[in-house]
């Protein structure tokens, strides 16, 4: 449900700025939210996908009305293509892991801090594919005690696979750079971005 939050913003903007389509890359989860989402606004739908999606997530784009179009290579590649698409259609909207995305995750930072009635837990244990999750919930607790409803912010524990680990890696190693996982394989395919797109803001999460 947290790529719900995002895409939910995402689409109320696209036609706020009045824009007939969006399109996005996506590893299956997000196409199918924003493509449920932008079928419920009446927008046309284009989300390119890399090779490693399973036809599952692929039936789920496809039943919101989504068009579906394969990349082979990797999610950033993907990610290329999206945004290609967005530059040479002045009727489309970028959708995915960029800044309305972020405010609209957000609200899971301040939806944990709600239901423990404005405690804030030790540990959060977030999973990372592009950072974008981990980023904005440690944005959130941040604004939530800056604001003074909380007093202090949690320990955020980021998770990757072993196989496409680069702010993992760049964490362990004292880097101030992510680098790049090429073509990552891996059965988690939800978190399978090799060049994460928020990786440093994950970082520093």
């Amino acid at each position: 449900s947290f790529k719900d939050r995002g895409s939910s913003l995402e689409i109320t903007k696209a036609l706020e700025f009045g824009k007939r389509k969006v399109a996005l890359a996506s590893t299956g989860n997000m196409g199918a939210s924003v493509a449920a989402y932008a079928a419920y606004g009446g927008l046309e739908c284009t989300v390119f996908v890399p090779d490693i999606v399973g036809k599952e997530k692929l039936s789920q784009m496809k039943a919101y009305g989504a068009k579906t179009v394969m990349v082979e290579g990797d999610y950033a590649l993907a990610m290329k293509r999206a945004e290609e698409f967005v530059v040479s259609d002045p009727d489309s909207f970028l959708t995915g892991d960029y800044p309305w995305r972020s405010e609209g995750t957000k609200t899971v930072g301040f939806e944990i801090a709600d239901q423990l009635y404005w405690r804030v837990p030790d540990h959060v244990v977030v999973p990372v594919g592009n950072g974008t999750l981990i980023w904005s919930i440690f944005e959130a607790f941040k604004e939530l005690s800056l604001v003074g409803i909380t007093e202090s912010i949690p320990k955020i524990i980021g998770v990757q696979v072993e196989n496409c680990d680069p702010v993992v890696h760049a964490c362990e190693n004292d880097l101030g750079e992510i680098i790049p996982v090429k073509d990552p394989r891996t059965v988690a395919t939800a978190i399978a971005c090799g060049d994460p797109i928020d990786g440093l803001a994950a970082l520093k999460a």
